[in-house]
Order: structure tokens, then sequence, then C-alpha cells
């Protein structure tokens, strides 16, 4: 077991004593189960994922013991009370907003409607429906209290690692490529479709870490130990720099596939094509550097203007691409245009470099700074 899996069964168990020992010592109550169920029930790793599953738990039993009690001041306890209610309360629990926790409206009804059909229910003073909603109540609150005081994770590192190491994967690929252009041998085969695989691996980790920094953003909403912390990141900075590596690594894919059929097609490039290939390492190293300066914004002050120097780079060794393209036919005419894609696809890769340095400097833009958020 991890160490977030630990944490979680080490309050779920002290938040069910926790209702329990109020229930039954406290309040002297009945159906104490209720407040140790409930606690046990919305005991989770984040304060804001424990709310929002509170709040609707707490509405999908009051609603099933409301039902019941209507049902049961109406019609007293017939059999065929029973599956009608079951019906009510499952239709009810379809509603969207409920989401998973509607399977409880049933339960509820379920657990309150026994308190009035089985043996010895008739011997109770009064309706036990008010002290069951109560000790729902006591047990959501419980769980609450112990998500919300017990060690609630902060996932600020988490996201600072997921935007490095999808900025470091992208720097590695384009890195490799850049060398293996620039070296005096050409590129092999295996070597242009490592350089695709890698490429296409790319949009998958763009996607997970979105999600860690979505989730470490849930880990700070409500949470007491952010209170603490000084270095405070802005989330939405994360998202924006995500954004803005994966919009290169999208432009990235169709260059690996180009640089793969160029190194296959005919044993390789020949006259002119190897001189332009040495020019694109030129602009993938370029792309490379900007990669890392993204990477690396959220630990470094904003001074001047971050990635003007990359994006001027970047131009530059395109215009020299452009240089030597002018007057030139690279591509055969029987052969698919492998070097007219890759140069629109160098077009569109400065093109995003550009973009990201815009949006960085433009006094809106949503950017982590060290001392504080967006």
């Amino acid at each position: 077991m991890d160490r977030e899996a630990v944490l979680t069964l080490v309050k779920s168990v002290i938040a069910c004593t926790i209702a329990w020992v109020l229930a039954t010592w406290v309040f002297e109550a009945r159906y104490a189960t209720f407040a140790a169920f409930s606690a046990l029930m919305l005991i989770d790793l984040t304060v804001a994922d424990s709310v929002a599953k509170a709040v609707r738990y707490t509405a999908a039993m009051l609603t099933g013991v409301a039902l019941v009690g209507g049902a049961v001041w109406l019609w007293g306890v017939p059999l065929w009370l029973f599956p009608s209610m079951l019906v009510v309360a499952l239709l009810i629990g379809r509603w969207h907003r409920l989401g998973s926790q509607g399977v409880n409206v049933a339960v509820a009804a379920i657990f309150a409607y026994g308190t009035f059909a089985l043996p010895g229910s008739g011997e109770l003073q009064g309706s036990p429906l008010p002290q069951i909603a109560g000790m729902v109540l006591l047990g959501a609150s419980v769980a609450l209290a112990v998500t919300l005081l017990i060690a609630p994770p902060l996932r600020y590192r988490s996201a600072d690692y997921a935007v490095d190491s999808l900025s470091g994967s992208l720097a590695e690929v384009l890195s490799d490529m850049a060398d293996g252009l620039s070296a005096p041998d050409t590129p092999d085969t295996d070597a242009g479709r490592d350089w695709r695989w890698r490429a296409d691996e790319l949009p998958g980790r763009a996607a997970q870490a979105r999600h860690t920094v979505d989730h470490a953003e849930r880990t700070s909403r409500f949470n007491p130990r952010r209170l603490l912390v000084r270095r405070r990141p802005g989330v939405a900075g994360h998202r924006w720099t995500i954004q803005a590596l994966e919009r290169i690594a999208g432009q990235l894919q169709p260059v690996a596939v180009g640089l793969a059929r160029a190194v296959e097609v005919n044993g390789g490039p020949r006259a002119g094509q190897d001189e332009f290939l040495r020019r694109y390492g030129v602009l993938l190293a370029a792309v490379r550097d900007a990669v890392e300066r993204l990477g690396a914004l959220p630990d470094t002050e904003s001074a001047g203007e971050p990635l003007a120097e990359e994006a001027r780079r970047c131009r530059a060794a395109l215009d020299e691409l452009t240089e030597h393209v002018e007057g030139r036919r690279l591509d055969r005419p029987a052969q698919w245009g492998i070097y007219g894609a890759l140069y629109t696809d160098a077009e569109r890769l400065c093109q995003e470099v550009e973009s990201a340095r815009d949006d960085f400097a433009h006094p809106g833009a949503a950017v982590r700074t060290p001392g504080g958020s967006a």
C-alpha cells in the first residue's frame, strides 16, 4: 500500500470511531450505525472531493429518508409499499446532480423502511426518521472535519513535476533529432522510426500532465495547509505551460513522420538534401531551447522577455532554411513531397514558439511566478 492509501485507511478508522462515540456516548442515539456508515462513505484524500461527495451523499440520504417518512405516514407499512418505494427511490437516484451517490437514495430508503417494518419497531416512541437524518448529518460532519484536519495533501510539487516531465520528454526528442541531423553521417532508418514513435507518445504524456495538474488544483481547494506554504504557484499557469508544450508536440509529430520518410526513401538524402537536414537540425535545436525555457519558467524570475531569444533564433534558422530551399527542387517529381512538408512543419513550429512568447509577454497571460498565483 502506498502512502495515500494508508492515510485514507487511517482517516476512515478515525472518522468512524469518532462518529460512533459521539452518536452513542454523547447523543445516545439508537441509530448510531448511520453516523459511522456516513463517516466511512465520505472520507476522501482531498478536502474538495470530500466536500463534493458529502453534499451529494447527504442530499441522497435525506431524500431517501424523507421519501419513506411521507410514504409510511400516508399508507403505513404494507408489503406492496416496499417495491413501490424502491422504484421511486431508484428513479430519483438517477438524477445527474447526485452523481455516483444517487444509489444512496435507495439505500437510505431501505434502511429507513426497516425501522418501521421490522419486528420490534412498533415499540419505538415517535418516528425514528429525525434521528436517522441527524446521524447522517453527524457522520458527514465528522468525515469532513477529519479530512480537513488530518494531513490533507497538497500536490504543488506533483504539478511542477508534471510540467518538468513533459518539457523534458519533448526536449529530449528534439535534442536527439537535432543532434542526429547535425551529425556527419545521415541518420539511419532505425533512428527515424524511434523519433516517430517517441513523438507519437507525447500527446499521452501531455494528457497525463493535465490530469496531474487538475488533481493538484483539487488538493488546494479548502485546504488549510496552503496557508502555510509560502510559494503558491498558480495552477492556471501550469495549464498554460502544458498547453503551449502540447501545441509544439503536436507539430512535432508530422516533423517526425517527414524525417523518418526522408531517411528511408532511396537510401537516404542526396545532393542538396543533406544541407537541408543540417539546417533543419539547427531549427529544431532552437525549438528545443524554447521548450526547455518553457519548462523552467515556473522556477525562474520573469524579468525581461522570456522566450524572446529562443523565438528569434528559431526565426533566424527558418530564414536560413528558406534561403536554402529557394531555387531548389528537393523532392523528385514522382516522390511524395517530403521536404516541402518538412519546410511547412518548420514554419508551424516557429509560429508555435512565437505564439508562446507572445502569450507569456501579454499582461493578461496566466503565468506562474515564484511569489504568487495567476
